[in-house]
């Protein structure tokens, strides 16, 4: 198996797992399975909307809050900030940190 790095782009907000299930960010094969989620143990976590280069709509999905934390980093970047600008403040974030290492 080959070794990936995610480095795309996200907007994320907090949400629990049965929010998350209720809005349709969670899917289930069967209205069963989906019912034994919503009746066990609730979890936090983050709604995230991936803005895809190959969908102008885009798609939402739900992600556990130590995986989301743990895969992701919080830019501080104002929502209407145009997209090469936030790449722009990426690359020199990822160039500081790469220096601070040699």
């Amino acid at each position: 198996m080959r070794t990936y790095k995610c480095n795309k782009l996200v907007k994320a907000e907090p949400m629990d797992k049965h929010e998350a299930i209720r809005l349709g960010y969670l899917r289930f094969n069967d209205d069963e399975a989906k019912s034994n989620e919503l009746n066990g143990e609730n979890e936090e976590g983050y709604h995230i909307f991936h803005e895809d280069g190959y969908n102008a709509v885009g798609y939402h999905s739900w992600s556990p809050e130590k995986i989301f934390e743990h895969g992701y980093s919080h830019i501080g970047i104002m929502d209407g900030t145009p997209d090469w600008e936030v790449r722009l403040w990426v690359e020199h974030t990822e160039l500081c940190e790469r220096l601070e290492k040699l």
